[in-house]
């Protein structure tokens, strides 16, 4: 009895001691209707990639209807641990719909650690007109 009780309460130290690393999406812009996009801007609420490797692969896929191809062809980058951004080559035009969609195969890393990333995935923008 007294080995049980001891299995059990190390088994629960174990599981309180290997706290599941999380992250989320802080903030994307833009977001809804914005007449002026150059840029697309993503931040997330912890440190998700190492610092200092700028080559890392984009987080999310970035689509968008009614741009010309060549505005819509590059990738982004990471400007922080945490901070990712994309930079159209010039002023999406009037009628563009894009959207954000987190990669299913990019994996979040916490604290070195690979993390679960919580909350909304999924964004969505346009230039009117």
């Amino acid at each position: 009895m007294k080995l049980a009780i001891r299995c059990a309460a190390w088994a629960l130290l174990a599981l309180l001691g290997s706290p599941a690393h999380a992250a989320s999406i802080r903030s994307l812009s833009p977001q809804g209707e914005v007449a002026h996009i150059e840029q697309v801007a993503l931040s997330f609420s912890e440190a998700v990639v190492p610092l200092g490797e700028p080559r890392l692969a984009d987080p999310v896929t970035l689509m968008c209807v009614g741009a010309p191809p060549a505005l819509t062809a590059r990738s982004g980058r990471w400007t922080s641990d945490r901070d990712w951004v994309y930079d159209f080559d010039q002023a999406l035009p009037p009628g563009v719909r894009c959207s954000v969609q987190l990669r299913a195969d990019w994996k979040p890393l916490v604290a070195g650690a690979p993390a679960v990333l919580s909350g909304t995935t999924a964004f969505q923008f346009s230039t009117g007109g």
